[in-house]
């Protein structure tokens, strides 16, 4: 569609690195499983690459330490995508509950109901040719390929996902912050101080 339209074509790489070496290329959008968010982004910033990386920002607290270190230390700007913030009914929303139309907004709760298709279980087989698998895993602990670990079942599997924490939660936990206009983060550990 693109080279129809632009007269281009798209590149393609099945290595991220390749793409973070070309200087041609000032910043990427980094729409991996979720095992794969921090060391991308890491890598990009130390290419000198900014990011634009999809939600969660990454797999674990620790991780997401680790990009901001990148970020500063090469500073370079990264993004978290978080896709609600830009639909126009959820902008009224948060307009119409900062200006007082509820009145005061002292708590908010993210919740989620919709159905979900069994992923079901089958036996570890041969990846497609299509599929790079040592690639795919990547950080990730080797395991045989099984399609039903793969595309977007990575999330209910801790190697290279976070459950719905990390699949739908960032979603709700951000809306249920904005809406009670938070704008601050914890300074201590509330369990270990």
């Amino acid at each position: 569609m693109a080279e129809n339209q632009k007269g281009n074509k798209p590149g393609t790489e099945i290595d991220m690195r390749k793409v973070f070496e070309d200087k041609d290329i000032d910043a990427v959008f980094i729409a991996t499983p979720n095992h794969w968010h921090a060391l991308s982004t890491i890598w990009a910033c130390q290419a000198g690459k900014h990011v634009y990386i999809e939600k969660p920002s990454s797999h674990n607290v620790w991780e997401g330490r680790k990009m901001v270190e990148a970020a500063k230390r090469y500073t370079r700007m990264v993004q978290v995508g978080f896709q609600n913030r830009s639909i126009s009914n959820v902008m009224q929303a948060m307009e119409f509950l900062h200006g007082g139309g509820i009145g005061e907004v002292f708590m908010a709760r993210g919740t989620c109901f919709k159905p979900r298709d069994s992923f079901g279980i089958t036996k570890d087989s041969t990846p497609p040719s299509t599929l790079n698998y040592d690639m795919w895993l990547g950080p990730a602990s080797y395991r045989p390929y099984n399609e039903k670990k793969g595309h977007y079942n990575w999330y209910w599997h801790w190697d290279t996902g976070n459950g719905d924490s990390g699949n739908q939660g960032p979603h709700q936990f951000d809306i249920a912050r904005w809406g009670i206009n938070k704008k601050v983060h914890p300074c201590k550990d509330p369990i270990h101080g």
